[in-house]
């Protein structure tokens, strides 16, 4: 397979495919980035498509919800507070020229491969070496500014009649994650959100019943990110489960102890021991090591600073990045 997205940060190009096949996988995938057809057939399907997306979104709860929160965090003016699949709004005046245009950001200069699988260094550079006719300059990108003033406290809502369910987004912007504070971050919010043994799940879900699971957690962006509290709860518990986690962030500090500290250690240190086995896990190593600048034993400095956190090293970063008031 062949697959060709985006995230927030980044354009990727990602394929899958058997080691004796790997010349002609990377001649498939010089192919997609130096030839490209500008089919106007194609371009209108794909806007229809597109168009489509966007509509069913309209009436998702969910989209509607992830949206407005980015918007609300964002602010208007920053290119974070748009979805990736964009808006009506931001689509409709698109021409096969605009992308003729953007087709120039995508440089080797700005490139970074990652490769995982059975095969050398020496095979590995023979193979991408297949590339080098691809041309092209650095493209620098322009920066994008964070409100002066972010919303914080406020409450908002939009009315979806008839919803079974509420969705529910509580959150700030925090920190990056080339922050030096932002794996302390992570380590912190392991307790309250991380998965099905944090507690915003066994209260609203396992105790209270009034969701199929609630988590929080911290977007990785080079940009600062925010932290975000999210689940989809009956519409009849919608305020009771507002109260609960505004509750339990309030005193999320004043409630961790020395018993939280180790059990967050252990947790993670145990779900490290199997985290990195599979191609698509060392991928990911790759990606973490060139997007962000990392060592290359940042995996082991990382434990470490899990080791050596203390609680009140925990309770200094709860206090910084998980105020409740500054939340929305």
């Amino acid at each position: 397979s062949i697959n060709v997205f985006t995230y927030s940060e980044d354009f990727h190009i990602t394929g899958s495919c058997l080691t004796r096949n790997f010349d002609e996988t990377i001649a498939l995938v010089k192919e997609i980035l130096l030839e490209p057809r500008w089919d106007e057939k194609e371009y209108a399907r794909l806007k229809q498509a597109l168009e489509t997306n966007l509509k069913g979104q309209e009436a998702n709860p969910n989209a509607i919800a992830a949206s407005n929160f980015r918007k609300l965090v964002y602010g208007d003016d920053h290119i974070l507070s748009i979805p990736t699949s964009g808006t009506f709004e931001t689509i409709k005046n698109i021409s096969m020229d605009d992308l003729k245009a953007y087709y120039n950001n995508l440089s080797p200069k700005n490139a970074k491969f990652h490769i995982a699988g059975a095969v050398t260094k020496s095979q590995t550079e023979k193979i991408i070496s297949t590339l080098n006719d691809w041309n092209g300059e650095s493209i620098s990108f322009p920066l994008n500014n964070i409100p002066k003033e972010p919303k914080k406290g406020d409450l908002y809502f939009i009315d979806f009649p008839e919803a079974k369910q509420s969705v529910l987004y509580i959150g700030k912007l925090a920190l990056s994650h080339g922050d030096p504070n932002a794996n302390k971050l992570g380590f912190a919010n392991e307790i309250i959100g991380g998965g099905s043994s944090g507690k915003l799940f066994q209260t609203l879900r396992i105790e209270k019943g009034y969701t199929y699971g609630a988590y929080s957690f911290i977007s990785q962006y080079k940009e600062i990110a925010p932290y975000t509290v999210t689940s989809s709860v009956r519409a009849n518990a919608t305020l009771k489960s507002l109260d609960i986690i505004k509750e339990m962030v309030a005193n999320y500090a004043d409630d961790f102890t020395d018993k939280e500290v180790e059990l967050t250690k252990n947790k993670l240190l145990k779900a490290n021991t199997r985290a990195f086995e599979s191609l698509g896990a060392k991928l990911g190593i790759l990606s973490e090591l060139s997007k962000y600048d990392k060592p290359d034993n940042f995996i082991e400095l990382e434990q470490n600073e899990l080791i050596s956190m203390t609680l009140e090293d925990y309770k200094a970063i709860i206090n910084k990045y998980l105020d409740e008031k500054d939340m929305i």
